[in-house]
Formats: C-alpha cells, structure tokens, sequence
C-alpha cells in the first residue's frame, strides 16, 4: 500500500508541472512575465513566481535555502494581492482558494521536480548550474 500511495504521489508531482506549464501565453504581445498579465492563470504567475525570484536572487545575491523561501513566500503574497484587487483567475475565488493558487503556483515555479529526491530521504540533490 506505502508503494501505491509513493507511485500515485510521484506521478501527480511529475505530470501536475507538465500540466501546469503546457498552457499557452496568455497574451502574446506581452513577453514580459512580471505584470498584469501574470494572474489570468496558474501558468502565467508560475511564470511571474520565476521571474520575479530570479530579479531578487540576482539583486541581492541569494542562493540556495534563501531562494527557496523568497519563491515560497512570494506565490501566497501574489496570491493575496490577485484576490484583494480582483484580478485574473482569483476573481470569483475566496481567499483560501488565493492561498493555495499561490502555493501551487510557488510549488510550479520553484523546484517541484526534487520532491521526490526529499522524499526518498536523499538529502544530496545534485543540480545542473547554468552560467
């Protein structure tokens, strides 16, 4: 049953990116993912999650643990500000729903193709660095 329950967990974190990411730009006039544009799904803030975080790791020159958090941090707050203003997919959505859209968001955007590595205890994730 530990190893049902393992192959469901692992095949919903494998294909739930895919799907996330298989959606289109939502207006493709608009190349920049850092504005409005960015909350009209669960694709596009993904999107903004990333380059929003990578603008602060360049910034103030974080890395590693402190990067995860910023990116972890910032999908609930985005969230939160989509619903106060309204805006795009978090219109008709109450403000728990915000808060998951944000973390789901987060979990897109950052990293959530190693939880697997976490789970299976393995603590030394290697990553490709692209310089």
């Amino acid at each position: 049953m530990k190893k049902l329950i393992f192959f469901l967990f692992a095949l919903a974190v494998l294909i739930l990116p895919v799907a996330a990411f298989a959606g289109g730009n939502p207006d493709p006039t608009n190349e920049n993912p850092i504005s409005l544009a960015m909350f009209v799904d669960l694709t596009a803030l993904a999107a903004g999650i990333a380059a929003i975080t990578l603008f602060i790791k360049s910034t103030f020159n974080t890395s590693g643990l402190i990067t995860d958090i910023v990116s972890w941090v910032l999908g609930p707050i985005l969230g939160m500000i989509g619903f106060y203003f309204n805006l795009g997919m978090f219109a008709e959505v109450v403000w728990y729903g915000a808060l998951l859209y944000g973390l789901l968001a987060s979990f897109y955007a950052n990293k959530g193709y190693d939880i697997l590595s976490v789970i299976r205890g393995k603590k030394d994730v290697e990553y490709v660095k692209i310089e």
